[in-house]
């Protein structure tokens, strides 16, 4: 069983792909389900997402997208308890706010268990408006000791700050990390050498069982990362083991 914890599909120049094209590429690479985002950066609001995905509730998990101009706490907790989303995506870089700011979001979360992800480390350069400040890992901390009922997902694994991200995971119990999107499309030889030693520089401070399979499809290709890490890791560390994380922290 693989499942691939950070997959997208959009309607703009950031993100353009299907829910189909999504599937398509899960077919190829041997991955069983994935967890798929939405959000208004690239056109992919909470409603038009649950009902792309609706028709394959057997492999495609909904995570919405929080925006405070968008969506309420009471919704996101309702779409949970309905079991239309497994967790609640952050884009705090593009939205311009810290994650403590919106702790009565998180309050109203935490009583019901759904899991935090946020957008952490690096943003799209082509998003002028990002600002890097609001998507640092070390945030992350504030939150995972106000709510230590739920479970909190550093995107992307903080990258470059993935070391900072470590430590964040390292401390706090509920605080894990996806090894989402390190290439634009396909990894080559010196993609693989920097994705191991990020990996590596992670693990020297925290453990693979903080670690979760995800790719960033579209933005990076699924078959790809996996061949990725068997080529980094072998039996060492597998794409089958991030999985049991994955299941762990998004009770699926």
């Amino acid at each position: 069983m693989i499942i691939d914890c950070h997959t997208h599909i959009g309607r703009n120049e950031h993100i353009l792909a299907s829910a189909d094209q999504l599937l398509h590429s899960m077919d190829k690479s041997g991955i069983d389900k994935s967890l798929v985002f939405a959000g208004s950066l690239n056109d992919a609001p909470n409603k038009w997402l649950l009902q792309q995905i609706a028709a394959h509730k057997d492999r495609l998990y909904g995570v919405a997208a929080y925006r405070p101009d968008d969506v309420t706490a009471q919704q996101l907790v309702d779409w949970y308890l309905d079991k239309k989303i497994v967790a609640v995506k952050f884009y705090t870089g593009y939205d311009h706010y810290y994650p403590y700011q919106i702790s009565y979001v998180l309050s109203e979360l935490e009583k019901v268990g759904c899991p935090a992800i946020f957008h952490c480390g690096d943003c799209l350069n082509s998003v002028k408006k990002a600002k890097l400040k609001y998507a640092h890992p070390l945030g992350i901390d504030d939150v995972a000791v106000d709510f230590p009922k739920m479970n909190f997902i550093i995107a992307h694994i903080g990258f470059p700050w993935h070391r900072d991200a470590a430590e964040v995971c390292y401390k706090n119990d509920n605080v894990y990390a996806d090894i989402s999107g390190f290439v634009y499309g396909e990894f080559n030889g010196m993609d693989k050498i920097k994705f191991k030693k990020t990996i590596n520089e992670f693990l020297d401070i925290s453990s693979s069982g903080k670690l979760l399979f995800g790719t960033d499809f579209p933005i990076s290709n699924q078959k790809s990362y996996l061949n990725a890490i068997d080529d980094c890791y072998g039996e060492a560390l597998t794409a089958q083991a991030l999985t049991k994380n994955v299941k762990k922290v998004f009770k699926l």
